[in-house]
């Protein structure tokens, strides 16, 4: 990984991922004849993928579905495309949180006009912004580790949206992009296992979970929803080959995926606890505030009001390092100053590189508050 996206690459580590036993599930998978194929599998889905998914998100996420609720998709974009084209008309509305995630807006502007940002607070999506649009079509939101903040929607918020969205008539589409990696207490189960009027469409991705060019995700669909999205999918075709979902199943049946993420979890929390005590050290006497530092892939760290971020922004470009503002994930929203910190695909002397160029940038920006400083000159963080 080159030293400037040090903190952006908010991806597994695919060192971490168990290739020669991926390689032994493909060459099986491709030597084995296909099947004869249920009519629907080239559009929703290899059914030993769709069955092999209905157990891993009881046990994981608490959700009870069965595999004719499973639409197989190539990631959350694909899933997020299909949502706006089955469910959005132009006149609809989205809400969408605000700062969220980025690639949202513009996939759902392609079917609705109206697409209005809800301003996110300390405990992710508040429910009153959302009862200001009793008309919307549809909300969009990522209540396991809220993209970019990581903070979690509390169970409280979770049962007022569904009762909202039961009483006007809304669909959520819950994004759960990185659930799996909780690293301090196990995650909460996911909105959709609480979903009992059946008004969540519960997104999720083998992408994050294994190595990024898998290309694999899911859709879990309200029953009312399935003849409309498989519709949808073969209007717009297979999006992932039968040989790689046939390699993936059997790969989570074999117990794989849960070995893998048990050892990748454990890993991913060493190198997060080792990025913040290098905060807290660079900081002192400075307090450290963060949220989602519990799980995922990033947290956000909250800078000090004496630590003004342009300085700090200069400094880490100073060093190699191009660190990202919540900012750029706010459409409307005034948020704090804060940076956007990943630290998963950082292996040890990456990371021990990374840091010790963080470190330096916060030092400096430290020294320079509070009076002018000329452009600074690029430095070794050795």
């Amino acid at each position: 990984m080159e030293a400037d996206d040090a903190f952006t690459d908010r991806q597994a580590d695919l060192t971490l991922f168990p290739l020669v036993e991926w390689r032994r599930h493909l060459l099986a998978a491709a030597r084995r004849p296909p099947a004869p194929a249920a009519a629907d599998e080239g559009f929703l889905g290899s059914r030993p993928l769709r069955e092999q998914v209905v157990r891993y998100l009881g046990a994981a996420r608490g959700i009870a579905c069965d595999a004719s609720q499973v639409l197989i998709v190539s990631g959350i974009r694909q899933g997020l495309d299909l949502c706006g084209r089955v469910l959005l008309r132009p006149a609809d509305t989205v809400l969408l949180e605000d700062p969220g995630y980025v690639h949202a807006a513009p996939l759902f502007s392609a079917y609705a006009r109206r697409v209005r940002p809800l301003p996110v607070d300390g405990e992710g999506c508040p429910v009153p912004h959302a009862q200001r649009h009793a008309g919307a079509k549809l909300l969009h939101l990522t209540p396991a580790h809220q993209s970019p903040t990581g903070v979690t929607l509390p169970v409280s918020r979770r049962l007022e949206l569904l009762a909202w969205a039961r009483q006007h008539g809304a669909w959520l589409v819950e994004d759960d992009y990185d659930s799996e990696f909780n690293y301090r207490s196990a995650p909460l189960p996911a909105l959709k296992s609480l979903d009992s009027a059946d008004r969540v469409i519960h997104c999720g991705c083998f992408n994050k979970t294994l190595f990024a060019d898998l290309r694999i995700g899911y859709l879990v669909l309200p029953r009312a929803l399935v003849q409309s999205f498989a519709a949808a999918s073969r209007v717009v075709g297979r999006a992932v080959g039968l040989i790689e979902q046939r390699a993936l199943a059997a790969f989570i049946a074999s117990g794989g995926l849960a070995r893998h993420v048990r050892r990748s979890r454990a890993i991913y929390a060493q190198r997060r606890e080792r990025t913040l005590a290098a905060l807290r050290d660079a900081l002192a006497p400075l307090p450290l505030h963060t949220t989602g530092e519990h799980g995922g892939f990033h947290f956000a760290w909250w800078l000090p009001p004496s630590l003004p971020l342009a300085p700090l922004l200069a400094e880490a470009a100073a060093r190699g390092l191009q660190l990202r503002p919540v900012g750029d994930w706010c459409r409307r929203a005034a948020m704090p100053p804060g940076l956007v910190l990943a630290d998963t695909a950082l292996r040890d002397e990456a990371l021990d590189d990374a840091l010790a160029r963080l470190r330096a940038a916060i030092m400096a920006a430290k020294q320079s508050r509070g009076r002018g400083r000329s452009k600074p000159r690029p430095v070794s963080a050795d």
